[in-house]
């Protein structure tokens, strides 16, 4: 092992995919602030949000969130739906 871990940042925008991570070896998975500020107002990105930090925490891969600012949103990032 050589100590190097696969991230993918800005997950939920651009290019990144749920494809890249299945085919890459990824350890961390940084989601974009847009998945992430704000979500504690709207409930189906709330959802979206918990659902993809429940496949990351099957996979093994560490969740940061970008743009976490309020408890409500921390609360919502460690409570992941399968």
């Amino acid at each position: 092992m050589l100590g190097i871990r696969v991230a993918i940042d800005d997950f939920g925008a651009g290019y990144s995919s749920l494809r890249s991570v299945m085919a890459l070896p990824v350890d961390l998975l940084k989601f974009d602030r847009s998945l992430v500020a704000g979500t504690a107002q709207d409930q189906r990105m709330q959802n979206v949000l918990s659902v993809l930090v429940g496949m990351a925490s099957s996979f093994k891969i560490t969740v940061i969130g970008e743009g976490v600012e309020k408890p409500e949103d921390i609360e919502i990032m460690k409570q992941p739906k399968f």
